[in-house]
């Protein structure tokens, strides 16, 4: 008896010692609190810049219209032009005769009330309006250039082979004793109220995920040259002259020896960013007028602002548009502002910068 005792005693400690020891009390568990992004933080990140495509101004909202590209004569008995210091861009190109001519793009035509006059297009012209997909507006043209409109379905607007009542001629200027060919303007106003229903190719609104060939931001030019006078030599005779206003902040453009004036306003053209493409042109073979083609592809240049001036590469495509590059290949970024582009010949046009310029 007192053996069964003995070991249900035994039997009893071992139990209890296989039994879990209470443990001493842990930390409490801390709770990880949900993030939320305060009001400041949320707006730390804005959305990107809403800008207009041609000129790197930020705007509301998102710009669907199509700009318009006008061809602009440039002969110095067809001056002063009208509507240009309105042009966000002005491209100047070299034409038969050591002569040039200006492709002017406006994202906004009701900024200014007349533009011209209107002259012919060529086929380089076409190109660089077809990059910007702007709706290009000129009279007539090159063969060369009309074919480029046909066969790659332009929006296009012809003084001469279409019937539109916002191109009108200039009777003071008939009276005045301007030549026939330095008469035709376009109405603004009319062209607003009209072209929406003429049916231009494809529409007056970009394609929904279109985005400029230009980039706009900040560019370093301190290891650029002084340029606050800039001559450029478009060809063998024609010149082109920017002179930086530290008042303005911008270039006053110049040729044939005199401002070059804006006769809406009567002021004179000046302009954010300068640039100038080497481009080779060559006579077009065959052609009685001796009419120019240009090699768009690539070449190198220059680019001024705020009174210095650096090199610069650039190529080009209908499909891309206009690239500029340093010419070790990164990115450069144009000025959000107006620019004029030079597309001078690369045999016999020329950059020459000087320090100083009359004030």
């Amino acid at each position: 008896m007192k053996k069964i005792i003995i070991l249900s005693i035994a039997l009893l400690i071992l139990l209890c010692g296989c039994m879990e020891q209470p443990q001493p009390p842990g930390p409490e568990p801390r709770l990880i609190p949900p993030v939320h992004e305060t009001e400041d933080e949320a707006q730390a990140a804005p959305p990107a810049a809403v800008i207009n495509w041609l000129n790197g101004e930020k705007v509301d909202e998102k710009l669907t219209a199509r700009p318009y590209a006008v061809v602009i004569d440039n002969a110095s008995a067809a001056l002063p032009a009208k509507g240009v210091s309105a042009a966000d861009i002005i491209f100047e190109f070299n034409v038969e005769g050591n002569m040039t001519r200006l492709l002017a793009l406006f994202q906004d035509i009701g900024k200014t009330s007349d533009i011209g006059p209107v002259r012919s297009c060529r086929s380089y012209d076409v190109s660089m309006a077809i990059a910007f997909d702007a709706i290009y507006t000129h009279a007539g043209g090159s063969p060369m250039g009309l074919n480029d409109i046909i066969i790659k379905h332009v929006a296009d607007l012809d003084a001469v082979y279409g019937n539109y009542r916002f191109f009108y001629r200039d009777r003071v200027r008939r009276r005045s004793g301007y030549a026939y060919e330095h008469t035709l303007f376009a109405d603004t106003a009319e062209m607003q109220r009209l072209v929406p229903g003429v049916g231009v190719t494809r529409g007056m609104e970009h394609l929904e995920d279109y985005e400029g060939p230009l980039k706009f931001g900040v560019t370093d030019m301190s290891r650029g040259s002084t340029a606050q006078g800039l001559t450029v030599y478009m060809n063998r005779s024609k010149t082109t002259q920017f002179d930086y206003s530290e008042e303005l902040g911008k270039y006053l453009v110049s040729e044939f020896g005199v401002g070059y004036i804006d006769a809406n306003n009567n002021e004179q053209v000046a302009v954010d960013n300068v640039l100038v493409l080497m481009v080779p042109y060559k006579v077009i073979e065959g052609d009685d007028k001796g009419r120019l083609e240009a090699d768009l592809s690539s070449g190198t240049g220059h680019y001024a602002k705020g009174g210095r001036v650096i090199e610069l590469s650039w190529r080009f495509s209908e499909e891309e548009g206009l690239i500029l590059t340093h010419p070790d290949g990164r990115e450069l970024r144009l000025t959000a502002g107006s620019s004029f582009i030079c597309c001078a010949d690369s045999v016999t046009g020329k950059v020459m910068a000087s320090y100083d310029v009359a004030r």
